[in-house]
Formats: structure tokens, C-alpha cells, sequence
């Protein structure tokens, strides 16, 4: 059931704060009740939130992490919707004015909450990093898995794309350059680096549903944006190593960011996945699918 991720994170000692309590509530009536609106949910939060806001005492992180564990245990791509639609509205909510009648602000300088102070930051570090399948390497004594790293991976990444749909091309602009970041690293983790062993294979089966949910909703978006080289700031990508014991050496070595160049290597190495000899045939299938899709939107936006 949906609302199991509440089960899950109601008695986590960081997120333990009346406001953040409240917030886990709502969220719940909007994901898995369905029973109130993401914009009336984003002023219900932003209300709750908005005395401490003004005396600086405000934790927007365990307001943060409440919506990333959301997203990374909702499974149901309607509920992942929903959520990306509340942060959304919460951006929208006006500004929350100090004594003296100035914005307020979050300790890195962004205005709250328009700009959604350090989100998508605290989502690739705890979302993505956090639930990495190289930290399922060793036994866990909380007894998870590598299929249960997987599926945070994927629900976090679906969650990921819906929210840069959602945020379109008017977001804030810090944060729709963060979340094509967040896609770009995503594509980086799972085809440039090589498939040319078991254990770097087997890592890419577990990247290769999220990967294939980031073409399937966001395609568009992504090729949109590779058109027009968008994030490159001039540099060439480092050939480090990314991925942990079973990574390797970054392949691309061109310009940053997104583009065209990048996006059609990308589907070069997809097709080489889905032709591999050795890995699972439902990997291959959904690499192979994906393939289908992204020539699918380059003939979208060639009409």
C-alpha cells in the first residue's frame, strides 16, 4: 500500500520535530489518500513551517528528507507524481518576510521557498548516494538487499524525472540545472563505464530500470536540452573513476553537460547492453527499450 512509507519513517529520530510530523501527515494525505491537493498541502506545510522560518530556526532539511524517503518508497507512479507536483507547489508559496519585511532566506543564500533551498542537493547526496548499490556490497544489519537498493534506486530516479517535468522550463532555475544534473549522473553511473565484466554488468542491470524510467518520461525534456548543449560551462568531462568497487574509469571524455553528441553515445551503448552475451534478459530488454524510445523522441522532434 502506499501509505507503508509513513510506517516506515514515522519513528526516525532525525525527523521527530512537531512540524516535520505534521508535514509526514500531509504528504501522506496527498500520496497515498489522494484526499488533498498538492497546492492546498504545499500552503498547509509552508504555514506550518513559516514561524520558524522567520525566527531562523527552521530544519528545511527534515522537511527535505520526509519527501526524499517518500520518494524513494513509493512504488506507484501515480503517487511519485504527486509528490513532485507538492514540492512544485511549495516553490510557489510566497515568500515568508522577516520582522523587518525581508525575504527570508536559507543559510546558503536562497530565498525560501521559491527556490527550494539545497533540495535537490540533499536528494542526490541522500536519495541517490545514500541507496547506491555499493553500500549493499557488505551485509547490513538492518537485513536489506541489493533488490532492495534497486528499488529505491529506480523509485527515487522515477520520482527524479517527474519532478523535472514538473518543474519544466519557468523552475527555479538552480534547481531544474541540479535535477538535469542529477539525470546526466544517473546516465554517467549506468553506460560510461565499460561492461566488460560480470560484477560491471551485473551493476549496470540494477542502474538499468531507473535509467530506462529517466528516457521514458523525461526524454523529451533531455533531448530538448541536448539540442542546445545546455550545462556545458566550457570543461571536458575527467576520466575518474566512479562506481565504487565495481565501477571503472569514466569512457566520455568530451564536453560536459548535455548534448547531443552525449545523448546519441548513450543510446550506442544501451544497444550494446541489450546485445550483450552474458546479463539478464530483462536488463537487456529494457536497454533495448530504451533504444526504441529515444529514437522514438528524436523522430518526435525532428516532426
Amino acid at each position: 500500500m502506499a501509505d507503508q512509507w509513513l510506517s516506515q519513517i514515522r519513528g526516525n529520530p532525525h525527523l521527530q520535530k512537531p512540524e516535520t510530523q505534521a508535514a509526514m501527515d500531509t504528504i501522506n494525505d496527498v500520496v497515498a489518500k489522494d484526499s488533498i491537493s498538492p497546492f492546498d498541502a504545499a500552503r498547509s506545510i509552508c504555514s506550518t513551517y513559516e514561524s520558524s522560518v522567520i525566527h531562523h530556526k527552521a530544519d528545511l532539511w527534515s522537511l527535505w528528507r520526509t519527501i526524499i524517503e517518500a520518494a524513494a518508497r513509493l512504488d506507484e507512479t501515480e503517487a511519485l507524481r504527486r509528490l513532485a507536483g507538492l514540492l512544485v507547489e511549495i516553490s510557489k508559496q510566497p515568500d515568508v518576510l522577516d520582522e523587518k519585511g525581508i525575504p527570508c532566506k536559507s543559510n546558503s543564500g536562497m530565498q525560501i521557498w521559491r527556490d527550494l533551498p539545497d533540495f535537490s542537493f540533499y536528494f542526490f547526496e541522500h536519495a541517490i548516494n545514500h541507496i547506491l548499490i555499493e553500500q549493499y556490497e557488505a551485509p547490513r544489519k538492518d537485513g536489506a538487499t541489493v533488490e532492495d537498493a534497486a528499488t529505491g534506486l529506480k523509485n527515487a530516479n522515477t520520482f527524479a524525472a517527474l519532478y523535472l517535468c514538473e518543474l519544466g522550463h519557468n523552475g527555479p532555475p538552480n534547481e531544474v540545472s541540479s535535477m538535469r544534473k542529477v539525470a546526466r549522473e544517473h546516465f554517467m553511473y549506468t553506460l560510461e563505464i565499460p561492461f566488460d565484466t560480470p560484477e560491471r554488468v551485473r551493476r549496470a542491470e540494477i542502474y538499468m530500470a531507473p535509467a530506462t524510467a529517466w528516457i521514458a518520461i523525461a526524454g523529451s525534456y533531455l533531448y530538448q536540452y541536448s539540442k542546445s548543449d545546455a550545462d556545458y560551462k566550457g570543461e571536458n568531462v575527467e576520466p575518474w573513476w566512479i562506481g565504487g568497487q565495481y565501477g571503472g574509469t569514466v569512457m566520455w571524455d568530451k564536453q560536459d553537460g548535455l548534448s547531443l553528441e552525449r545523448w546519441a553515445f548513450w543510446k550506442d551503448r544501451l544497444r550494446e547492453f541489450s546485445q550483450l552475451a552474458i546479463g539478464s534478459d530483462e536488463a537487456k530488454g529494457q536497454a533495448a527499450k530504451a533504444v526504441d524510445m529515444m529514437q522514438d523522441v528524436e523522430q518526435a522532434h525532428q516532426g
